[in-house]
């Protein structure tokens, strides 16, 4: 694998998960309840999307690799679609807890103002 493909995938899956807005803190069916998320959690999830990015980088060159072969590529792009599913899960995951942090993060700094303000 190109030692400048990674990078360049980092930062595009990165901006792919600037969020749009609150949509993506709302609780969607199934899915737990998001009110709290911890720096810690994001960064794991993070660590962990940094490493889907790299096996799908990794499948994505079988796909090349297998050329012609008919049964070697359907079976490395079944394997790459199945880890670009993940990795879209993966992103609207770490979405959502971006815009939880951040909504926590204000409503911390709001409440740390008003504290200052009464004692002015």
């Amino acid at each position: 694998m190109k030692k400048g493909i990674q990078p360049y995938a980092i930062c595009i899956a990165l901006a792919a998960m600037l969020p749009l807005g609150n949509v993506f803190a709302q609780n969607q069916a199934g899915q737990k309840s998001l009110t709290v998320v911890s720096l810690a959690e994001l960064k794991s999830q993070l660590t962990s999307l940094q490493g889907m990015i790299a096996g799908t980088l990794g499948a994505l060159e079988r796909v090349k690799s297998a050329g012609r072969d008919d049964s070697a590529l359907g079976k490395a792009s079944s394997d790459f679609a199945g880890r670009v599913k993940g990795l879209d899960s993966q992103v609207e995951l770490i979405q959502r807890y971006a815009v939880t942090v951040k909504s926590e993060s204000q409503r911390s700094l709001r409440i740390l103002a008003e504290g200052n303000l009464h004692r002015a």
